[in-house]
């Protein structure tokens, strides 16, 4: 899997904390939009940190699209 931020745009001037994400997965474009203060919230919530917030999501998604989950064992997310 190949996941990388092509783009940030905030949405209108500050102090607006809306952003549009412009990712690259694995050569499809995605667009997700943001609030700040929800994604501080979110990952500074999670009693493991962010980096096993990230891992989590990464697995959820996987999994939504079908992946079983034994295939995921040993998967290096870069």
């Amino acid at each position: 899997m190949a996941l990388s931020i092509m783009r940030i745009q905030r949405v209108s001037p500050p102090p607006c904390q809306h952003f549009v994400v412009t990712l690259d997965e694995d050569g499809s474009v995605r667009r997700l939009s943001l609030h700040r203060d929800d994604m501080d919230i979110l990952l500074n919530s999670f009693e493991h940190g962010p980096k096993a917030a990230l891992i989590l999501a990464w697995l959820q998604r996987r999994l939504s699209q079908g992946t079983p989950l034994e295939s995921l064992i040993g998967q290096v997310i870069a």
